[in-house]
């Protein structure tokens, strides 16, 4: 049976130094537990001593400094009645004071083209589209962002997912920045409960066949009928035979004049959302 818990108050200790820009801050306290020379188990008696509600357990504060939190416990034997408790207590700065961590990189995608760096469509000379499309390697900016932050609503990392900027964001225009990771792991330091969120951003800045486009979907308005009043007709040659090939369209409907410029349909297929939510600098 234990009989007491009386702090050590000659085992007190602190150390502190600096490391850096950093400061490394440690604490010491020990306490005596004392048993009754029962039938009790000794081998169990320094697991009971650590469980007592007087001595701090890890995780727990310091009385003086809240960022200063038990690390590690250990259990000296004096006597079978007799244990001494060490308890060490470690700095953890606020982890919502520090900075957010920053990485560049590139990643690339193949991806299918139909205008050349000049903004000419890609067609044969007798304007017939190439099956299949002709891809080429779009090397785009990545940027890796890692942050503390109080919290993280898994309904609102997923409305971001996949989305674009719909205004300047971290100096790039609108419509340039996907974002393609948005995730949160809990976690704790001392007393508080925070996440650690990881954001990956694709950034696009120039592309193959537009400097404006970037995450548009966009492909040349080409196929088999043109429109004719309200119904549509299916395109044939000049011997009544429908096409075995896309015929080039002008962009509403109609089966494109001889001569003129190709007309390319866009789309925007990402959603663009408002990434000052992020407040985020660099």
């Amino acid at each position: 049976m234990l009989i007491d818990v009386k702090e050590d108050w000659s085992g007190l200790g602190a150390y502190s130094e600096v490391n850096g820009i950093y400061q490394n801050l440690t604490a010491v306290r020990k306490f005596d537990v004392h048993f009754e020379n029962d039938s009790s188990v000794p081998a169990s008696r320094p697991l009971i001593a650590l469980d007592q509600d007087d001595i701090p357990q890890l995780w727990d504060v310091h009385p003086y400094n809240s960022w200063l939190y038990v690390s590690n416990r250990t259990v000296e034997i004096r006597s079978s009645t007799l244990f001494y408790i060490t308890v060490n207590y470690s700095l953890m700065e606020n982890p919502l004071a520090q900075p957010a961590e920053f990485s560049w990189s590139h990643v690339d995608n193949e991806e299918p083209i139909d205008r050349d760096i000049y903004g000419n469509p890609i067609t044969n000379s007798a304007g017939e589209l190439p099956d299949p499309p002709i891809t080429e390697t779009f090397h785009d900016t990545l940027l890796r962002v890692t942050r503390n932050e109080a919290n993280f609503f898994p309904v609102i990392a997923d409305g971001y997912k996949n989305s674009v900027n719909s205004n300047t964001f971290l100096g790039f225009p609108p419509g340039t920045v996907k974002c393609t990771v948005f995730e949160g792991e809990i976690t704790r330091a001392a007393t508080l409960t925070y996440y650690i969120v990881r954001y990956e951003f694709q950034i696009r800045t120039k592309f193959l066949n537009s400097a404006t486009e970037c995450w548009k979907k966009r492909f040349m308005d080409a196929g088999f009928r043109e429109k004719v009043g309200t119904e549509y007709e299916v395109i044939k040659d000049k011997d009544g035979v429908p096409l075995s090939e896309p015929s080039l369209l002008d962009g509403s409907g109609k089966k494109l004049a001889a001569g003129a410029t190709p007309v390319f349909l866009e789309f925007e297929t990402k959603q663009p959302m408002d990434f000052s939510f992020f407040n985020m600098y660099l």
